[in-house]
């Protein structure tokens, strides 16, 4: 569903929206999985959020903690 809300300071006319997205499994007590600190987590989205900043308007960047 798209909102299409007018945003008259954007060239596309609307708002748009940029994000960063890190996900990370539980390590468990069988060794599967990576355990990372919450301060990590979002130190990780923060940098991919400006990743996607960076790539343009209305972009998404994500990672998760098996490509860490």
């Amino acid at each position: 569903m798209a909102l299409q809300i007018a945003h008259a300071g954007n060239d596309a006319g609307i708002v748009t929206i940029s994000a960063g997205v890190y996900t990370s499994t539980v390590a468990s007590t069988t060794g599967e999985g990576v355990a990372i600190a919450a301060s990590s987590l979002v130190e990780r989205a923060d940098a991919l959020l400006y990743q996607a900043k960076l790539s343009g308007r209305n972009q998404v960047c994500g990672g998760d903690s098996t490509a860490a």
